[in-house]
């Protein structure tokens, strides 16, 4: 059972690590359009939930408004993935070693994935490699493998902790 678990941690990893490279592998115009995307339907939720005055504000001024919307909907994507990579990591350190070491390690095991995930997008058409975007990934690293931490370590039945 524990090969299984440590299997199924690893493959959950790679996939997201996976998919983090898709999304670094489009080029800038085809990332932007998506995101874009995201944007125009979060305007459209705001309306249907009743925040019509904060929707048209966002519809009837210049691109400013939309612009730093979109900027952090891209940054919270990097945050929000490597969250969810910073838990399957110290899953994966928790089946391997106990104690402190064990946030030291998947904390690692992030920068290193973000570090391989801004050079690779630097070699795509129309992309750059950002250092802010390694500290914004190292940050949700950081936060998912806190979250796992505490949460394992609310009941103490983990020997891991």
């Amino acid at each position: 059972m524990q090969k299984y678990k440590r299997f199924m941690l690893w493959m959950m990893a790679l996939y997201i690590f996976w998919i983090i490279l898709l999304f670094s592998s489009q080029s800038a115009k085809a990332s932007s359009a998506e995101s874009l995307s995201i944007v125009e339907k979060a305007v459209i939720f705001l309306e249907k939930l009743g925040f019509s005055t904060l929707a048209s504000i966002f519809k009837q001024q210049t691109v400013s408004p939309i612009f730093k919307i979109h900027k952090f909907v891209r940054k919270l994507a990097h945050f929000f993935n490597f969250s969810v990579l910073g838990c399957l990591y110290t899953g994966l350190t928790c089946e391997y070693q106990n104690g402190k070491w064990m946030l030291i390690k998947s904390i690692t095991l992030g920068l290193i994935a973000a570090t391989i995930d801004e050079v690779y997008q630097g070699f795509i058409p129309g992309r750059s490699a950002q250092l802010t975007d390694v500290m914004i990934d190292l940050y949700g690293v950081f936060t998912g493998a806190m979250f796992v931490f505490l949460f394992l370590n609310k009941d103490k039945k983990y020997d891991c902790i």
